[in-house]
């Protein structure tokens, strides 16, 4: 029984001792696939993104890292402040379907669906200027929205259609 595991072992290790020498003499490597191209992301630019270099524009991006001119959030006044008052505002608004005898979900305020938790935006109505505008923190200036919802409200002003319709 011995002799046959000693036999086993010698076959099965064979192959991959002589692959790795393989590896090693004529010094292989194994390497990782491309990403696939995609559209550039620079506004108004329909060039193709290959190796991070957009081929019409020429710019390098690399998602939201090279986003420097938009600054963090927390410049952009969306702070402790606005996190409270974000908060505050979709409990009301859930209080409010549960009292109209909808459920715990509030409505979208754009097609009217109901916005389950994970896929809650809180949307300014009127677009603020800087973090000292009143319209930053004003409650009446807030709808609910549903992230795919807010993402092409906002992709529509970008393209210059306008936004979708608001409370």
């Amino acid at each position: 029984m011995g002799e046959w595991r000693n036999t086993t072992w010698q076959h099965g290790a064979v192959p991959v001792l002589l692959f790795v020498c393989a590896c090693w003499f004529f010094k292989t490597e194994t390497r990782m696939a491309k990403a696939p191209s995609r559209l550039c992301s620079k506004p108004g630019c329909k060039g193709i993104i290959r190796d991070n270099t957009c081929s019409l524009c020429g710019s390098v991006r690399h998602g939201w890292q090279a986003d420097t001119d938009r600054g963090t959030r927390q410049q952009r006044g969306y702070d402790a402040a606005w996190t409270r008052l974000r908060n505050a505002f979709v409990q009301q608004q859930r209080l409010e379907s549960m009292q109209a005898g909808i459920g715990l979900n509030p409505l979208c305020a754009i097609c009217g669906a109901v916005v389950r938790d994970w896929e809650i935006h809180v949307d300014h109505i009127r677009p603020f200027n800087g973090v000292d505008d009143p319209l930053r923190l004003d409650p009446s200036n807030l709808q609910v929205t549903h992230s795919r919802c807010n993402v092409s409200k906002a992709g529509a002003k970008v393209r210059g259609q306008g936004g979708s319709k608001s409370i």
